[in-house]
């Protein structure tokens, strides 16, 4: 499955260059400072495994949660980035292509060809077209 959608991908980049679209590559990260990854942990041997609650305090400022999301342009090696409060959820996420298609826009380009999460190991890439 994942080949497949490789050769998807890269059909459609091939296309999308054919046609002097812009192709570009994006990912996203989030950070919390309350709410903990799911890792592994582990302690000393017969000792008690040790974690440390966090919580926001009531008038604490800062947001419980920062996202990064990136896109990358392959030719020039120039990386766009923006930072939020909060995690990447819907609206913020919308928010961030509409300012990926103004940048595009500003190049002269009608048509941008957004590769999305293009990391080789992660099989949730998904196209259609």
């Amino acid at each position: 499955m994942h080949s497949i959608l490789m050769k998807r991908r890269d059909a459609l980049i091939a296309l999308a260059q054919h046609h002097g679209w812009v192709v570009r590559y994006q990912d996203e990260v989030w950070w919390s400072r309350v709410s903990q990854p799911n890792l592994h942990s582990w302690s000393e041997k017969n000792e008690p495994l040790r974690l440390q609650d966090l919580s926001k305090n009531k008038g604490d400022p800062d947001p419980k949660a920062l996202a990064c999301y990136n896109m990358l342009e392959a030719e020039s090696g120039l990386m766009h980035l923006r930072f939020v409060s909060g995690r990447p959820v819907s609206q913020v996420t919308t928010d961030f292509l509409e300012w990926l298609c103004e940048q595009v826009q500003a190049q002269g380009k009608q048509v941008l060809v957004l590769i999305w999460d293009n990391s080789s190991w992660d099989l949730r890439n998904r196209l259609s077209f």
